[in-house]
């Protein structure tokens, strides 16, 4: 999924159903691992970065490609450490935020389709 979601971040037409999709998996990951671990950290990140690219335009040079770049670059990290993180319970609740964040980004994605 990291090295799909890097392809993407360089595609001017994003496949918005499955970025949508790629979130709804790595929220389910991220309910399946502890938090403050190297596992969770990663499945946030992955959650990051595709909601990143679903608030991307199709400009290649739009800020938020960048910012799911980072997110996968943290998620890579993360990944290679499945030991506990630095920042130790206030990384995990740190993650636990962004996760959140998350969440109501896709809400509110979803709102904005619905709305009339």
């Amino acid at each position: 999924l990291t090295d799909r979601l890097e392809t993407l971040t360089r595609t001017s037409q994003l496949p918005r159903q499955e970025l949508e999709a790629a979130a709804a998996t790595t929220a389910g990951w991220a309910r399946a691992t502890p938090p403050g671990s190297g596992p969770y950290r990663a499945a946030v990140r992955l959650r990051s970065a595709a909601n990143a690219l679903l608030d991307a335009s199709p400009d290649l040079d739009h800020p938020a490609r960048r910012l799911a770049a980072r997110f996968l670059v943290e998620a890579r990290e993360a990944l290679a450490n499945p030991a506990a993180l630095p920042g130790g319970p206030a990384g995990g609740l740190k993650d636990q935020l962004d996760n959140l964040q998350r969440s109501l980004d896709e809400q509110r994605r979803s709102s904005e389709r619905e709305a009339p």
